[in-house]
């Protein structure tokens, strides 16, 4: 599977558990998944709100959108959860 050369993350992935397959073989399903599950997104909530800045951030669907006046307090955010191992992939988009 060639998915760094594609641009998707190895923390996207997710095994199933292997079973067994003809004469000796095992045979394990892969998904990707898309997205930010729910737990995980209420996670990334309290950790920016840990953070004590001037942010709102909200889950909507399986996504995390952060707003704010200031751009510097985005930044922040932005490198503070870049300086965490997350165990999902997070992917950052600026609509300004």
């Amino acid at each position: 599977m060639r998915l760094t050369k594609r641009g998707i993350s190895l923390k996207s992935i997710k095994y199933n558990e292997p079973e067994k397959a003809f004469e000796g073989n095992l045979r394990q399903l892969v998904e990707i998944t898309d997205g930010i599950p729910k737990e995980r997104a209420r996670e990334l909530v309290q950790i920016i709100k840990d953070l004590k800045l001037k942010v709102q951030a909200r889950i909507e669907e399986d996504k995390i959108r952060v707003v704010s006046a200031k751009k510097d307090d985005l930044q922040t955010v932005i490198s503070h959860l870049k300086t965490i191992d997350f165990p999902v992939y997070l992917q950052f988009c600026n609509y300004r």
